[in-house]
């Protein structure tokens, strides 16, 4: 340890402490009592520090200093603490206003945009469990002589593929005031509901004579549209197994 090292040290040191007992603080004051100049640098550093102590401590604070002290700080531990609860509300409800608006997004972005999708998505619903039929018929015959009578439809055009299949029955379904007839088909182990829409009262319906496939809540559809009417087919198959037998 070095003249200058010694003093850096001995800036720091306390007479009376525990730093009389510090190896680093011993080996400086070891060293100050051997070097002169640095005794007298420590022995003016020691007074200087005395004088200041005895300033400090002749200085009496008067009381209402004190309580002006404390009460400055309890006003702006106050202001603090309404800052943060300020900030933690706003925080929780920026959260609930990020959240409603995700939600209505979310509704919006599901919303049908035709009376022909929501038509869509509510015969999917609707036939999520299996229908109490009007008529429970196997013959493809009754089934049409059924949509003859209770609907006026003579010219069904049934797909090709689905004729080959037994039917289970037919039945009329109410939709926001207009009536639509359902003939059930069971097709290889998979039932397959046959909906006919006048297009007369769904007239934003698919335009195309080629079947559109979609998937919808987990169900397969497929939509056309053929003369004066609409057709559309659900099932809980795949897609591919509907197409192989239309």
């Amino acid at each position: 340890m070095n003249h200058e090292q010694a003093k850096e040290i001995l800036s720091a040191y306390r007479p009376g402490t525990d730093d009389e007992r510090d190896p680093v603080f011993a080996e400086a004051l070891e060293l100050a009592r051997r070097d002169p100049e640095l005794a007298a640098w420590l022995k003016d550093q020691q007074a200087f520090d005395a004088a200041v102590r005895r300033r400090l401590v002749a200085v009496r604070v008067a009381p209402e200093l004190l309580d002006e002290i404390r009460a400055g700080v309890s006003r702006r531990y106050r202001a603090v603490y309404r800052r943060r609860e300020f900030l933690t509300a706003l925080a929780a409800c920026l959260v609930l206003l990020l959240t409603v608006a995700g939600v209505w997004w979310y509704r919006q972005s599901q919303r049908p945009t035709t009376q022909f999708a929501a038509c869509r998505r509510d015969m999917v619903q609707f036939l999520h469990q299996f229908p109490r039929l009007d008529l429970e018929t196997e013959n493809l015959a009754q089934a049409r002589q059924w949509l003859a009578d209770t609907h006026h439809l003579r010219q069904v055009q049934i797909p090709a593929g689905l004729q080959r299949f037994p039917t289970i029955g037919c039945r009329t379904i109410e939709w926001r005031g207009r009536s639509l007839a359902l003939v059930c088909f069971v097709v290889d182990g998979e039932i397959v509901h046959f909906i006919l829409i006048p297009r007369s009262s769904i007239p934003d319906g698919p335009q195309t004579s080629e079947p559109q496939f979609a998937r919808v809540n987990g169900t397969t559809t497929a939509a056309w549209s053929r003369g004066d009417l609409t057709y559309l087919v659900l099932t809980k198959a795949s897609e591919k197994f509907l197409r192989e037998r239309m």
